[in-house]
């Protein structure tokens, strides 16, 4: 297990994942659904982030801690206006219940940050099978109750994915290039994938 928590899974994939495969190839939508381009797919196949990815990632990482500042700051005041500051107690359990939203946002940005600054992309290769499991507390926030993952060799590694790579990535051997303190994937391609074929993926 690396800084970004990659563990084992062993899990099988869900019951429609067959029916969203049978339609077409699905290596051409990959650039567009992870936003790499053929230039970013060579530069993290030399294991580094391109230019484009990196500024990127310095906007993502930067919209984490905002969004923890628009939960956090809101909640704070109106847990002040409700139980007033002249309560110890009262302040610390505010502040207390105000951390866990900032702190939700803040770790993910910190990782991220970790990744802008040391530029490094790593390699994870082999059988890659997308996977839905359960997960009911995003149902709490608005979200799919799901998470959706690849995973590699039959649970050696895993990634979490958005759900439009799940719908259409058929299982196969493929090279995957991620960040090594956030795990986020950046980039990857079929086993075998040459640089004069990825120059034409369609984007």
């Amino acid at each position: 297990m690396d800084s970004s928590g990659i563990r084992s899974i062993s899990e099988a994939p869900g019951e429609e994942l067959s029916a969203f495969r049978a339609q077409q190839p699905s290596w051409g939508d990959l650039p567009r659904l992870l936003g790499f381009t053929p230039d970013d797919l060579e530069c993290n196949r030399a294991g580094r982030l391109s230019r484009r990815q990196l500024e990127q990632l310095r906007k993502e990482a930067e919209r984490q801690i905002v969004a923890g500042m628009a939960l956090s700051v809101p909640t704070l005041l109106a847990l002040i206006l409700l139980f007033g500051t002249s309560s110890p107690r009262a302040l610390v359990w505010a502040l207390a219940l105000v951390a866990i939203p900032f702190l939700a946002a803040f770790v993910p940005a910190w990782r991220m940050m970790r990744d802008f600054y040391g530029g490094r992309v790593a390699r994870a290769g082999g059988l890659v099978r997308p996977e839905r499991r359960p997960a009911p507390w995003k149902a709490l926030v608005g979200g799919p109750p799901y998470d959706y993952l690849l995973v590699v060799d039959g649970g050696l590694a895993r990634f979490h994915i958005g759900e439009p790579v799940y719908r259409v990535l058929a299982p196969g051997r493929y090279a995957i290039y991620y960040l090594p303190h956030s795990g986020k994937v950046v980039s990857m391609a079929p086993a075998g994938h040459s640089s004069q074929t990825s120059s034409r993926s369609p984007m």
